[in-house]
């Protein structure tokens, strides 16, 4: 998973010199094909590349959109691009278009509700300069992290993991005795949000927030909701329904630049997706 990474200075004024570039050096492991910054107004976006896509070694994130000027950094792997592409009518581009640029295309056409077109696993921020606003997402399962710190009237910064933020002088360096006595008792029972550092926090999965000089605001855009009970005529139907869905759910992490690995557990379920994407690359010769 890559790194991002990012920080807004609520006062209106521009970043120091090298903030955001010292953000992203706690993130460069995560990161060995690439760091990238971009600074606009108040703004300042950092991303660290694990390409783990045949897209990312095409795209360099953070990337802004020249009409609008709103800019992205991603941790990104979509697995509907082929319904998103035609949707955003970029089904007849020849070029390659990574998976951060079509969140990107798909905000700029959807605004907010475009969260409710994504399947995948995400972790984004994109500035939008038009209106002074961040806004930031995570995935249904929260497969991606987000971590962030709002300073009222001063800082906003996020990044994948507390470090990046803790390079920013800012921000209080303040161990979380909390948190650490809830991992240890009931490992994360109850709290979804705190961190090990005060004033650090966890963007919970399936929530997005809006940031701008009035606030932080933070809302969930997605539940789970039960669907109708299938019902079919024999246990063979209902395994073949089941392998169905499976094999796609296998087949679209499989998207990969490089051989695929897989680590076992010795349970069923990680044996089960091995020979499942075993059968899968044998049939692309991969």
């Amino acid at each position: 998973m890559s790194g991002i990474c990012g920080l807004f200075q609520l006062n209106g004024q521009a970043p120091e010199p090298g903030q955001i570039e010292a953000m992203t050096v706690p993130l460069q492991t995560r990161g060995p094909d690439g760091t990238h910054t971009r600074s606009s107004g108040p703004v300042a976006l950092g991303h660290c590349l694990l390409a783990t896509t045949p897209e990312a070694l095409h795209e360099t994130l953070p990337f802004t959109d020249p009409a609008s000027g709103c800019c992205i950094t991603a941790d990104v792997r979509l697995d509907n691009r082929d319904q998103l592409l035609p949707a955003l009518g970029l089904a007849a581009e020849t070029r390659v278009i990574g998976d951060g640029e079509l969140i990107l295309r798909a905000w700029l056409y959807w605004g907010e509700a475009c969260l409710e077109h994504f399947l995948g696993d995400f972790a984004f921020a994109i500035w939008d300069p038009r209106s002074q606003r961040l806004f930031a997402a995570r995935d249904q399962m929260g497969m991606r992290q987000l971590i962030h710190c709002h300073l009222p009237g001063q800082l906003f910064a996020f990044a994948t993991q507390p470090d990046a933020i803790l390079t920013l002088q800012s921000v209080p360096y303040r161990i979380n005795e909390a948190r650490i006595a809830d991992y240890l008792e009931d490992l994360e029972a109850a709290d979804y949000t705190s961190t090990f550092y005060e004033g650090l926090y966890r963007l919970p999965p399936a929530h997005c927030l809006t940031v701008d000089t009035n606030g932080l605001n933070i809302r969930r855009y997605w539940r789970l909701q039960p669907v109708a009970e299938l019902k079919l005529d024999s246990d063979e139907a209902y395994t073949e329904a089941f392998l169905k869905v499976f094999t796609e759910a296998v087949r679209c992490r499989l998207r990969s630049p490089d051989p695929v690995g897989s680590m076992l557990s010795g349970g069923m379920e990680s044996g089960s997706v091995v020979a499942v994407a075993s059968r899968l690359l044998a049939a692309e010769g991969r």
